[in-house]
């Protein structure tokens, strides 16, 4: 049981959750005063309806009292509880953002006015909330879905669901009678142009849907239409589908969207605005869009793409087989797992395209900061030790793997680029062409435009904490800050102790004859700590105990890197120095770097070969990986 204090949203019950790490703003508030946001130290508790939030650029974890832990990314909500009193231990609300939820031994559900999401024990899940929609990926175990009056749904380890959060219905945006994938021809051949529009065009509807009558007003259609002539215009509402068929040609619209079926040069539909998928058997199928077409490759095999329009482009995925993107100016073909983008002027837009080279590689499964002034940068992620064969590398598109920002495919590894800004990725194993469901390794890759030039502080830090009840939290990058304390109005007395008791140690006393003083960089390792003043034979003879945090400043550099400079191409041989923060190990190539005494590094190594840059690895126990990069000349 915890002590009552002001601040205690549940006096006199156990805590729910515990903030056991911090990076950047972490704020929280109590049921009592709810959206009252204040500071959220490590080892701030959680009780009934309070709520953690993280700020632009910060990440904090979480300590279930029940079990298992959630993980927090920058501008995310999380409510412990929510709307449902029963079992509050095990329930949560993300209110915003974005969260990875592990489960203890009871499980854990997140809950909202959907009903329940409810992660079975010892499974992990990731949660994204905006928009109006609740994005769920189930990365191991299983989960279940419960809406009160409805049948439960099932997700396992590698399935996703898009919920809308105010009215509780699923979001499919996957054809459940696409049937099971398919790796797709190896060639497929010429593409065929499509078949010329036919006056009828079978339909299947499902939501509400619209058709533009003679008169130019949109006119609702009855759910029970099987047909439309070819060049009607019609309008999708947000959650509504529309299947079309045409002898072997099929796909479907989701909405929210407007498009013409039976458009001109024999495309099944043209795309106005919205998402489609297409089903190419034994014939192509073609989708017009601004500045050319998307042909879904038939013909020995089955291909499934995935389209959908993102302002002025034309955004495609393909699930199996293979696609072209047809424009005026550039054509590209597409292979299982791969993403494109062709624009509306006409052209294949290449940054969706995987790059050809590396800048760098990483063992899959891996996470680390990339310090390079040049973005975004080409990494190769290896996965050689988790597939035994092919495999597939999905980038994150913004929040969610729904719509990944890229996939690259290959043989024991596969290039992807990253942009500034944190980037998540996972691998799935291939099978036949085909990537299975599971997901085998994942990690994040965080990129700064940095040159690694930026000097690391040479002196501790100094601080003051007065003895007034309050907490205190000091940050510290590569030295112990230097901390004077402090008894404001002390009473008078021939002498003063300052008693300071250390997390996980035995506490100290220091005597002097000022209320003040100074404990040394060392002295006050990292962690919390109590101090107190006691003044023999004064009035008052004790200060409040204050409450001190010492913690390493994880959005500080990691090194700073003297050799090579940035901005030349290096080769050959090279010499590598710098400084890094106390405690980190460095090196290049798998080849170490020893530190001094003074944290400096040193040392000769040989430019690359295969990859573009000179990666210079600097690991910290407390910041992680970093790398900083030097490009490499190329001939």
């Amino acid at each position: 049981m915890l002590a009552c204090d002001g601040g205690c949203s549940a006096c006199g019950d156990d805590a729910l959750a515990e903030l056991t790490e911090a990076s950047g703003e972490i704020t929280r508030d109590h049921d009592a005063s709810r959206e009252q946001w204040q500071e959220a130290p490590v080892g701030a508790e959680f009780f009934l309806g309070d709520a953690v939030r993280t700020g632009g650029s910060a990440t904090a974890s979480v300590t279930l009292a029940s079990g298992g832990g959630i993980q927090l990314v920058p501008e995310t909500i999380v409510r412990f509880l929510a709307n449902r009193p029963d079992d509050p231990s095990r329930q949560v609300a993300v209110e915003l953002g974005e969260v990875d939820l592990t489960a203890g031994e009871g499980g854990i559900s997140v809950v909202g006015q959907f009903g329940a999401a409810v992660l079975e024990p010892g499974g992990r899940m990731r949660v994204n909330a905006a928009e109006g929609q609740l994005e769920l990926e189930v990365l191991i175990g299983s989960a279940r879905i419960e809406r009160e009056g409805e049948e439960a749904i099932e997700l396992g380890a590698g399935e996703e669901l898009v919920i809308d959060i105010e009215l509780g219905d699923p979001i499919f945006e996957e054809d459940p009678d696409a049937g099971p994938p398919d790796a797709g021809p190896p060639d497929a051949g010429p593409p065929d142009a499509g078949a010329e529009p036919t006056a009828e065009i079978s339909v299947r509807v499902r939501g509400r849907v619209e058709r533009m009558n003679e008169d130019g007003e949109w006119e609702r259609l009855d759910r029970r239409t099987d047909s439309l002539p070819a060049r009607s215009r019609l309008r999708l509402a947000r959650r509504a589908r529309l299947s079309l068929s045409r002898g072997d040609e099929s796909l479907t619209l989701f909405g929210e969207g407007e498009a013409t079926v039976g458009a001109e040069g024999g495309a099944l539909a043209q795309l106005g605005s919205g998402r489609a998928s297409l089903s190419a058997d034994d014939q192509d199928v073609v989708l017009a869009v601004p500045g050319g077409a998307v042909v879904g490759r038939g013909g020995a095999g089955a291909s499934r793409v995935d389209v959908r329009l993102r302002g002025d482009a034309a955004v495609v995925s393909v699930q199996r087989g293979s696609a072209e993107l047809r424009g005026t100016e550039d054509t590209h073909t597409l292979r299982t797992g791969q993403n494109g983008t062709l624009l509306a002027n006409g052209t294949v837009d290449s940054a969706s395209r995987p790059p050809a080279r590396a800048h760098m590689a990483i063992q899959a499964g891996g996470s680390a900061t990339i310090h390079d002034p040049q973005t975004p940068v080409a990494v190769r992620i290896q996965f050689g030790s988790v597939c035994p064969g092919e495999g597939l590398v999905e980038l994150a598109g913004g929040s969610s793997f729904r719509r990944p920002a890229m996939r690259s495919s290959g043989a024991g590894a596969a290039n992807i680029a990253v942009s500034p800004g944190s980037n998540r990725y996972r691998v799935r194993c291939s099978t036949g062409g085909t990537p299975g469901e599971a997901i085998a390794a994942s990690g994040s890759l965080t990129v700064r435009r940095d040159t690694g030039r930026q000097q690391l502080p040479r002196r501790p830090p100094r601080n003051v904490v007065d003895t007034d009840g309050r907490r205190y939290t000091v940050l510290y990058q590569n030295l112990l800050p230097i901390v004077t304390v402090r008894w404001a109005g002390a009473p008078s007395a021939g002498s003063y102790v300052l008693h300071f008791a250390p997390s996980g140690g035995e506490a100290r006393t220091l005597r002097g004859q000022s209320p003040s003083a100074t404990l040394e960089s060392g002295t006050v390792p990292e962690g919390t700590h109590r101090l107190w003043f006691e003044a023999p034979g004064g009035s008052p003879s004790r200060s409040p105990q204050t409450t001190l945090s010492v913690r390493f400043d994880n959005a500080a550099s990691a090194a700073f890197v003297r050799e090579p400079a940035p901005g030349g191409a290096i080769s050959g041989s090279v010499r590598v120095s710098g400084v890094a923060v106390s405690g980190s190990t460095v090196s290049v190539g798998g080849v170490e770097l020893p530190l001094d005494r003074q944290f400096r590094f040193s040392g000769a190594v040989s430019a690359p070969e295969g990859l573009d840059a000179l990666a210079i690895k600097i690991v910290h126990p407390r910041s992680g990986v970093h790398y900083y990069l030097r490009r490499v000349a190329r001939r």
